[in-house]
């Protein structure tokens, strides 16, 4: 009977452990299964007719930028997403941005992007000689940006370039980049000055060469004319001065002929009525003025005018640029072709 008990024992545990296996195999072979088959959905090759952009907000959840990829078919059921991202470790790890998907993608290329926080870069170029009005309005007006509108900007302060950067980045933090890639640049060309000038004269004077020439040989050339005025105490007469004067007078640039009355205005950076440079930058000039002004050509010249080819000629006497002055009077006019 003893035996007969232990017998029967025996026999339901074996039934059990077989039981217990036979269970343990299934579940592997569930789990195993569903592994291959997300691992499947995960990496599959997918298409879409147009590359598209994905704008996930700040503080956005897990489930909700689920139901964004759903809503812009980037992904399969939402159920079956979820459950991926919770498995394969992309909880909390997916950031707010805008991304680009290009036309052929895979649900993990788009996870991986997403966590990488890869967003897209928009551009705003400021060139070269724009104001700080002009500047202003560039930022104020840029949708792409977000924030308070800048409201003032002291001239001369930023470098002119094109910068990178996301959806919604703040106005001002965009102009403390710019104002930051300046003083990078002056810090590494301002020990350089073979002038005797200030670094506000020296930006002062970029701003004067910046406004006047745009051919990259004359720079230097332009900047030396207003130095050695500056060291026989002779105005600057630069009319891009006369310009920056009745932009600030009227509060937006100035796109007029110059009178004579216009350059008898009582303006502080007025080079017709005041001597020396003026008080501060006219604009904000870019990497060549500056290295104009901090590298001048040494020449006897005192006067420049218009070729009539976008350039200038030089003198350094008044009558040969009374005798120029004229000449470019008649190529204005038509009555002589360009003889420069």
């Amino acid at each position: 009977m003893v035996n007969s008990f232990f017998g029967i024992i025996s026999l339901k545990m074996v039934g059990y452990r077989n039981t217990i296996l036979c269970i343990c195999i299934i579940a592997f072979s569930a789990i195993a299964s569903t592994k291959i088959y997300l691992d499947q959905v995960l990496n599959m090759s997918q298409h879409q007719l147009t590359a598209q952009y994905l704008l996930i907000q700040p503080k956005t959840s897990s489930n909700n930028i689920v139901q964004q990829l759903a809503q812009q078919h980037l992904c399969e059921p939402a159920l079956l997403t979820k459950a991926i991202i919770l498995l394969y470790g992309y909880r909390g790890r997916l950031k707010s941005g805008e991304y680009y998907i290009p036309m052929h993608y895979t649900l993990k290329s788009v996870l991986d992007l997403i966590v990488s926080g890869k967003v897209v870069l928009h551009s705003l170029t400021i060139p070269e000689g724009l104001t700080s009005y002009q500047i202003i309005q560039l930022l104020n007006s840029n949708v792409i940006l977000s924030g308070p509108f800048i409201k003032e900007l002291a001239e001369g302060t930023l470098l002119p370039d094109t910068y990178k950067f996301p959806r919604g980045m703040m106005r001002q933090k965009l102009v403390q980049q710019m104002q930051q890639a300046m003083r990078r640049f002056l810090q590494q060309a301002l020990p350089n000055n073979q002038t005797n000038l200030s670094a506000q004269d020296i930006m002062t004077l970029a701003s004067l060469v910046e406004m006047e020439t745009a051919i990259p040989n004359e720079r230097p050339v332009v900047a030396s004319v207003f130095l050695n005025r500056l060291k026989i105490n002779m105005a600057l007469q630069c009319d891009a001065t006369v310009i920056y004067a009745l932009s600030q007078i009227k509060g937006q640039p100035f796109n007029g002929r110059l009178s004579r009355q216009d350059l008898r205005i009582n303006y502080p950076c007025n080079t017709y009525v005041h001597t020396g440079l003026p008080p501060n930058p006219i604009c904000h000039p870019g990497r060549a003025a500056i290295q104009a002004a901090l590298y001048p050509a040494i020449t006897p010249y005192l006067y420049f005018v218009a070729d009539g080819q976008g350039g200038h000629i030089f003198a350094s006497t008044l009558s040969q640029h009374q005798i120029n002055h004229q000449n470019w009077r008649k190529i204005r006019a038509g009555i002589i072709k360009n003889s420069y």
